[in-house]
């Protein structure tokens, strides 16, 4: 979680809204062990924000407001505190741990294992309503809070025996057994250090009950989840959390063995600490993507712990980059795309810096995809593709827009591309032989075209 109102209503973005088949819940792992499909066989795109007091913070009415705002930009997975310890909202006027109509998640301090039945059930139709509105949410039921702060419930943790954490986890178990569009989600912001015998008991607890759902771990900044539970039989899902080095990290999940899917919860959100804007959160969710993630979060202060003006910064630049990015995506077969990490594709290679760039290339060589987050030229060994020709598009990932180049063979030789003007562009080649409408205006996994 990044360190640390509800105003007038929010305007819609259905301009970038997409009509696509509906979720059928519960997600599961594809063969390949590189993304999520639903139970239809549908590629699943991990498109998320990241309200993290959405039960605690909000009213039914401001959560559907919210729900219905962010579906309409196109997000699909929410990152969310199940019992919220720090962060109430600015309109909680008890505070957390308290939701808004002043009912704590247990009925002493503290302990887990006397839940609060009227907090839970405020809590269930919020999860439900996501569900039915097509998100999966990535649930932490007992976030463990920042080393060093109070946001999280690691001194609560401690305190409760390892008995009493895997009776709090059968009641979770119990009540959301049935809840299918939850992926559950251990520890969150810090490293399981010495309350991992509690997070496991609470996660064993769980899946005594509800064995079957998908599990990952949000650990430290510039750890994965496999880092610190690679050995546990139930992580499917490998969380990247990390400030320093996107692409390389991204790379880094993609390439562990054994192979899960990975994705990036964490990096900067928009206007939080670090003076990071909608332009850094763009440029990361694109290195993250074509870096081997399946998906990857965005989050914007005020909005994750719905603080002053939250319902305003819904419309924020940093939303609009994120449906901008999800039309490429699902316009090509995003969830074959295999990262560059050699210079078969890109000769000269990924660059450093600010200049670091991202490529990726789908398995059957019929679409290849290069983000420059500088903008520029770029050498490109077009044989890396399928078929004697390509066609070349720029996509603008800052307003959604295309324009094609002429068709090049590809004929071993090297083709330098230059970007129309100075800022980030994403370079798009499809073999000829594959018979694609242009970047971002059609979604291939749905009958219609994306508006």
């Amino acid at each position: 979680m990044a360190l640390a109102g509800c105003s007038q209503g929010v305007s819609s973005l259905g301009d970038l809204a997409e009509t696509g088949p509906a979720v059928a819940f519960p997600l599961k792992v594809d063969p390949s062990n590189r993304y999520l499909v639903d139970q239809h066989d549908v590629p699943f795109l991990i498109h998320g924000d990241a309200p993290w007091s959405l039960i605690a913070a909000l009213t039914r009415a401001e959560a559907e407001r919210y729900l219905q705002a962010r579906r309409s930009q196109g997000f699909n997975a929410l990152l969310v505190n199940l019992v919220e310890h720090h962060f109430g909202g600015a309109d909680n006027k008890n505070g957390a741990p308290f939701n808004r109509e002043g009912q704590a998640p247990f009925l002493a301090p503290g302990d887990f294992t006397r839940p609060n039945e009227a907090y839970f059930a405020h809590a269930d139709w919020v999860l439900q309503r996501a569900g039915k509105l097509g998100f999966v949410v990535f649930l932490f039921p007992s976030f463990t809070g920042c080393p060093g702060t109070e946001e999280g419930w690691y001194r609560e943790l401690k305190a409760n025996d390892v008995e009493a954490c895997r009776k709090y986890g059968r009641y979770l178990g119990r009540r959301y057994a049935k809840l299918k569009n939850i992926v559950w989600v251990a520890g969150g912001d810090r490293n399981p250090e010495d309350v991992r015998a509690q997070i496991l008991a609470l996660v064993g607890g769980i899946r005594e009950l509800d064995p079957d759902k998908l599990w990952t771990a949000d650990c430290f900044r510039e750890n994965s989840a496999v880092d610190q539970y690679g050995d546990q039989p139930w992580l499917a899902l490998n969380a990247i959390y990390t400030y320093q080095d996107v692409p390389g990290k991204c790379l880094g999940g993609y390439f562990q063995q054994p192979a899960r899917p990975s994705f990036l919860v964490e990096s900067h959100y928009e206007d939080d600490f670090g003076r990071r804007n909608g332009d850094d959160t763009r440029k990361q969710a694109w290195l993250a993507v074509l870096s081997g993630a399946c998906g990857q979060f965005f989050g914007n202060l005020p909005v994750w712990q719905f603080g002053n003006g939250w319902s305003r910064a819904l419309n924020s630049p940093g939303a609009r980059y994120q449906a901008y990015l999800r039309r490429c995506l699902v316009s090509r077969h995003w969830e074959n795309l295999v990262p560059e990490s050699g210079r078969r594709l890109l000769p000269e290679g990924l660059g450093a810096g600010a200049d670091r760039k991202a490529a990726a290339v789908t398995r059957d060589r019929l679409t290849g995809l290069i983000y420059l987050p500088a903008g520029g030229k770029v050498a490109v060994d077009l044989s890396a593709l399928e078929g004697p020709r390509v066609r070349a598009w720029w996509f603008n990932p800052r307003d959604g827009t295309n324009r094609e180049e002429e068709a090049l063979a590809t004929d071993g030789r090297r083709h330098t591309f230059s970007t129309p003007d100075g800022g980030d562009w994403v370079l798009v080649l499809d073999s000829v032989a594959h018979e694609v409408s242009p970047p971002g205006t059609r979604n291939i996994f749905a009958a219609a075209p994306v508006n």
